[in-house]
């Protein structure tokens, strides 16, 4: 099963950052993703390396992608730049399932220098 989750959404569980208004949106991820009992059983803080190594192996181009400290102060600002370059939402699996016809992220457009 696939479901579309906001960037905030996809950013918190790869980055381990909150990059929501409401982390009930973490768990909705997480419950998503791994499984509720599985989520309960391992906690959500060992939930996450989980969720990073599903969503990044899915989205390479997501593994650099962490706010730096000064960021958070402006995380709204950071998440928007983000949305920019990777877009609204992103189409996530369940762990084992694979993502068919996956869009792949969106990149910076390259520099010419002539």
């Amino acid at each position: 099963m696939v479901k579309n989750f906001d960037l905030g959404t996809v950013l918190s569980a790869t980055t381990g950052t909150s990059c929501v208004d409401d982390f009930n949106k973490v768990y909705e991820i997480a419950y998503f993703i791994l499984d509720d009992k599985l989520v309960t059983s391992l906690g959500l803080g060992n939930a996450f390396p989980v969720m990073r190594n599903h969503i990044t192996k899915i989205y390479p181009e997501l593994k650099d992608v962490m706010p730096r400290l000064n960021d958070r102060i402006n995380l709204d600002v950071w998440l928007k730049i983000q949305k920019e370059k990777y877009g609204e939402e992103l189409p996530i699996p369940q762990l084992g399932d694979k993502l068919e016809g996956k869009e792949l992220v969106k990149k910076l457009p390259t520099k010419s220098f002539h």
